[in-house]
């Protein structure tokens, strides 16, 4: 405000302000960027002779303070807005977070993701609880059905059988796409296997399941090995979102 403006130099400035409040009232109402008051208010400067260099430069401040809070406001609606869906977002990941954790976590020592930790411990508890009992039931009732099963139980230990030196191979695979391609791409890819084995085991059952129904001739089947063996593969579907890719 120390160099003098001359009246034409204050006109062209008047003239910026009054476009800005045709401007931001057309955009965001009327009610917040008032021309009718900036009018009212420069003809009462006209009126009382005020300097309308002094009018002007308090009239950019003004203006410059309500898109200001025009900024706040827009800020806090859009705080308001995302908060609510922010929440829905952080409890159902928490909700698939607490489905995984019902398992136990095998190799947490490694760089792979929580989820493909918990999902080989999903597989081992299932190979050693149940998977074994069922290669009894196979030799016993099943034979024709044991080679099947053999290259089944190959590529479940693919997921859980560590050696000394080295960890399964799906979990080596997970190690080197991390390495090439990062965890979001190998966490897919061996999901992607993950699935393909749970789809495998789900059909294998079903023929198993089908085989003895027949053979009984009763319609639904009573062993109750088999029938955990089923729910527990089901389950580790529905917990590890697999049911649209099996």
């Amino acid at each position: 405000m120390d160099k003098k403006l001359s009246h034409e130099e204050i006109l062209v400035i008047i003239k910026k302000l009054n476009k800005q409040y045709d401007e931001y009232s057309m955009e965001y109402g009327e009610s917040f960027f008032s021309k009718k008051e900036f009018k009212k208010r420069y003809m009462e400067a006209l009126k009382k002779k005020m300097d309308l260099q002094a009018f002007a430069f308090a009239e950019i401040a003004f203006l410059e303070d309500l898109k200001e809070k025009l900024g706040k406001k827009q800020e806090e609606r859009r705080i308001k807005t995302e908060k609510p869906f922010t929440k829905k977002i952080e409890k159902y990941i928490e909700e698939i977070e607490d489905k995984w954790q019902k398992y136990p976590q095998l190799f947490s020592s490694s760089s792979i993701s929580e989820e493909a930790q918990f999902f080989c411990g999903a597989v081992n508890q299932f190979y050693n609880e149940l998977w074994l009992q069922m290669g009894k039931l196979i030799k016993k009732d099943l034979l024709s059905e044991l080679k099947d099963y053999n290259a089944l139980s190959y590529i479940i230990e693919k997921f859980i059988m560590a050696t000394k030196n080295r960890f399964p191979y799906e979990v080596e695979s997970y190690l080197f796409n991390l390495d090439r391609h990062g965890i979001e791409k190998a966490n897919m890819l061996f999901l992607k296997e993950g699935a393909d084995l749970l789809r495998k085991i789900k059909k294998f059952l079903t023929k198993i399941t089908e085989k003895m129904v027949k053979e009984s001739g009763n319609s639904e089947i009573e062993d109750k090995t088999l029938l955990k063996t089923i729910d527990y593969i089901e389950q580790i579907i529905t917990d590890f979102r697999f049911s649209n890719l099996i």
